[in-house]
Parts: structure tokens; sequence; C-alpha cells
């Protein structure tokens, strides 16, 4: 006997949570507070310096040979090799087997961090097996971490598609096993959405402070977010896109897959960069005989030429999600810029002014004497801990426009003075101190109107990643809420749009009918949104659509 839906399903996360939990996790987070502040103060650029110079001084031969020999080498070290080169290591309290300790090796020589081991004396309970003490090089502890929770998540999002394989292997399914079967699915869609969510508030966070502090330690790179956010288990079978903030043309589209190397299995992904529709390069993270140790970063090295995307990146699960966000990004730009660019083109500021103060007040806020003021405090905006990353975005966005008003103000008014120093220039004479001072003047005007010039555009830039990041938090908002639906509620809408199709009076229509809606809706389809890959395809959606 079965149990009930709601047990089943509304169990599921629990039994997941406390079967996958790791060793690793526990250990961690116990040991990472200490660490993590100790290696803020290592990682100032004088400590560096400064253990630079005093390793300097203590290396003999011997030791420096031993340095070159590890130098560029990640995932698992021996570590005799390590302390023969001096480097600091941090003992993590954990004990893995071998094959728990390779597949850990693999993800760490992907990531460019450094582990080694000793041999713990002990051994499993359950397998028996030899155990093995982690350690880790000091300056890879706070990456480490980070590397061993996305861990967890793949482990997570394994056992989860065991249990769909469990049911499925039942025999004849029954609606209770579908339903049972979707809200599984669902579970892991919701840890990925959490995965990706990291990457994406990541770099909202890194515009954000850009814009309102002017620098930031936040953001991702695209090295790392390849290493981090692309390819495992968490991502088998289904398709993910990693796009430009900056230039949303730009992306990669990710196919994780199962693979075999060496009678083992692992997770190969496929990578195909896109400028707009069109295929630019196509590579792959595969294990082959004879690979080079560097393969991956140079691999990595090649996508970023190739594709000219910034190190802004976002990621999205879906060419729906990517669609829906590329189409909000460009009406947005065409809403709030394009009318503002126009008017300060024709250099009518009063219009442009007009236009912005508008935008400035659907933030919340209004301009006074160069400054940006909450409409209701009053007072100057703020970034709080409290806020959402919404609200964040929101302070960012209003700030950017109080500065681009400013701008225009001083546009309107450089010319202006242009204008009088053009006509000093004309009424003075030749030669005369006063005609030399006029023209001085002048020069000055113009040099720093240019500036103000190349100013405008960065603003315009900065608007365009802002509108990037919202958009984003908009299409994964409409996404959580999706998740956020009981298995029930998603049963009832599709057996609401199954009984419409049903009851649905037929229509007898000619074929000729059918191609006008056809060609009707691909030119609506067109406009839109953008030309983007076939994908149906790919053995990843052809999974998704079993």
């Amino acid at each position: 006997m079965r149990q009930d839906l709601g047990s089943e399903v509304g169990n599921v996360g629990v039994k997941v949570m406390g079967n996958v939990a790791t060793k690793m996790i526990d250990a961690l987070l116990a040991l990472i507070k200490a660490i993590y502040d100790k290696m803020e103060k290592n990682l100032s650029v004088e400590h560096k310096l400064d253990v630079l110079k005093l390793r300097g001084a203590k290396l003999d031969d011997n030791q420096r040979k031993a340095v070159e020999k590890i130098d560029g080498i990640y995932g698992f070290v021996a570590h005799k090799k390590l302390i023969a080169a001096n480097v600091p290591l941090t003992v993590l309290g954990v004990s893995l087997d071998k094959n728990d300790f390779r597949e850990l090796g693999q993800q760490c020589k992907r990531e460019g961090i450094v582990i080694s081991a000793v041999g713990d004396g002990r051994k499993n309970l359950e397998t028996g097996a030899k155990e093995f003490m982690l350690e880790c090089k000091e300056s890879d502890v706070t990456r480490f971490r980070s590397l061993v929770l996305r861990l967890n998540d793949d482990k997570m999002v394994e056992k989860i598609q065991n249990h769909i394989e469990t049911i499925k292997g039942q025999g004849e399914i029954s609606n209770v096993d579908r339903l049972t079967i979707d809200g599984l699915k669902k579970e892991i869609d919701v840890i990925r959405n959490k995965n990706r969510a990291l990457l994406n508030d990541e770099q909202t966070m890194n515009v954000v402070e850009r814009v309102v502090d002017g620098k930031t330690q936040r953001g991702v790179d695209f090295d790392s977010a390849l290493d981090r956010w692309t390819g495992g288990k968490i991502d088998k079978e289904t398709v993910a896109f990693v796009v430009d903030a900056k230039d949303p043309n730009k992306y990669i589209v990710c196919v994780p897959q199962k693979a075999m190397y060496n009678e083992k299995e692992y997770i190969k992904t496929d990578y195909k960069i896109f400028n707009q529709s069109k295929l630019l390069l196509e590579t792959n993270d595969g294990r082959f005989d004879g690979r080079s140790p560097t393969y991956w970063v140079d691999t990595k090295k090649q996508m970023k030429e190739t594709s000219q995307m910034s190190d802004a990146v976002i990621k999205f699960y879906s060419l729906e999600e990517y669609q829906k966000f590329l189409t909000e990004y460009k009406t947005q730009n065409q809403i709030e810029l394009t009318p503002v660019k126009n008017a300060i083109e024709e250099s009518d500021y009063a219009t442009a002014k007009t236009n912005l103060e508008q935008q400035l007040d659907k933030c919340g806020a209004t301009y006074q004497n160069g400054a940006v003021l909450d409409s209701q405090t009053g007072k100057a905006m703020t970034v709080t801990n409290e806020m959402t990353d919404a609200q964040k975005t929101n302070v960012a966005e209003a700030t950017l426009i109080g500065r681009q008003i400013h701008n225009i103000e001083s546009l309107s008014n450089i010319e202006n003075e242009i204008a009088l120093a053009r006509s000093e220039v004309l009424v003075t004479q030749t030669g005369t101190p006063a005609h030399t001072a006029a023209t001085e003047k002048l020069a000055e005007l113009e040099t720093e109107k240019s500036e103000l010039e190349s100013t405008k555009e960065g603003f315009i830039s900065g608007r365009e990643e802002i509108n990037a990041m919202q958009s984003e938090n908009i299409v994964r908002s409409e996404t959580e809420k999706e998740l956020s639906k009981t298995v029930e509620e998603r049963a009832a809408e599709t057996e609401k749009d199954t009984a419409k199709d049903i009851n649905a009076p037929e229509k007898t229509r000619t074929m000729e009918a059918y191609k006008d809606d056809i060609k009707n809706n691909r030119a609506q389809k067109a406009a839109a949104t953008p030309e983007a890959p076939d994908l149906s395809k790919t053995s990843a959606n052809k999974s998704m659509e079993r």
C-alpha cells in the first residue's frame, strides 16, 4: 500500500535533506567563520607582500623547486608536495573514503581549488574502506565552502531523481504516482532555482554597490561563473543559458548530459556560444585520453574571446525564461532610455530632464539641488540590509537617474557658456590679450563639454545594466511564483485546461485559414521575441519532454 499523496509529496523534501546531508557540511560550517575572519586579514595586499617576502627569505633551493612543481596545479595535490613548497594548509576536520575524495578532487580541479589529505587511520563504518583527513589550501577555504554547498545540492537532486526512477520502476503508474513525480520534479526545480539565484543575486549586488558606493567586492567573473554554475549533476538533463547582462544578445547554451570515461559515469557539458541567433563556437568540458592539464582553462579563455562576453553574466533555465528576459529588457530600454537619448542628441535638455524626473517619480524619489531624495521621507535614498534585491536595485536606478539629470543640467549650462565664449572670441580683436583669453576660455569649456558627453554615455550603459538586473528579477519572480504552487494546485490547473480542450466546440476550417493563422502567429512571435537556437533536438530537452 503506497502512502497517500499528501504524506508522500509533503515529506519528500525532509527525507531527501536527511538522507543526503554530507559529512562535510557540519564540520565546515562549524569551522568556517574563524577561517573566514582570518582570511579577511590574510587577503590584504600588505599581508600578501609580507608573506611573500618571508617565504622568499625562508625558501631554500629545494623548496623553490617544489613550488615550481605545484604552480598552476589544482584539485588533489600530494600532502608531501605542499609541505615541501611551504603552502599554508587548513585541516577541515572531515574524513572521506577514496571514492568520495576522488569525486571531490575532480570538482576542485575544475574550480581551481587545491586540496590534499593524510590517512585518518580509521575505517568507514558502512563500507570498511580506509578514510582520509581532508586538507585545503588556506586561501581556497571560502571557495571550497561554496563548492561543498553546491555538491550537497547535487546530491539532493540525484537522490530525488533516483526516487523518481524507483516509482517509475514499480510498474503501472497511477494518478497518485504521477502527482508524486510532479512534486518531486518541482523539488528539483526549487533547488536549481535557488542555486542560480546565488549567481544572479551576486551580480545584482555588484551593480547596485558600484552605482551607489562607487566600488564593490561583489560579482562573479566569467571563469568562475562557468566553473561554479554550469555542468554537474544539479543541471543534468536540462538546458541552461548563461547571458551577458551588459549585452543580452550574447549568450551560451549549456547542455549537460551523462557520459562515460574509463568506464565511469560523469556529467559532460556541451557549450554553444551565440550572438543573437548566430552560432559562433561549439565546445565541451569532456574527459578524454591525452587531455591537457590546462584544457579547461584554455577552453574558457577561447569561449570568452569568441563570445566577447563581459564578466557580468546571469543564468536562466529555459529558452522561454531567456526570451521573457530579453523582451522585458528591450522594452524597458525602449520606454526609459530611447526618449532621453533622442532628446539629448537634439540638445533638447528640457524634455530629457522632464522625462527623467518622471522616471525618478516612479522610483519613489525626487531630485533637488543635485541630490536624490526619498519622496516620502525627504531624506537621501540609501541601501539598507533589510531591503530586498528589487528595492536595492530601485535605489541604484534612482541614484543613476539623479546623476543623469545633473549631467543634463551641466550640459545645458555649458552649451550656453560656450555660445557666450564664441561670441567673445568673435568680438575681440585677434592678437589682443582679450582675444587670447576668450580663445582659451572657449577651449576649456569645449573640453569640459567633451568630458560631460563621455560621462553621458556611461550613464546610459549603467541604466542598461540595471534594466538587465531588474528584468532578470521579474522573470525569476514569475518562476518562483509558479514553483510555489502546491501539487494539488498544479494538478487542478492541468485538469481545468484538459476539460477546456475537451469541451471546446469543433469548428470546420479551411486549410487556407490555418495557413493564415500560422503566418500571423509567426509574424507576432518574430516581433515579440528574438531569434533563438532550435534546442528541440538536444538530448537534454528530449529527456525533459519525456
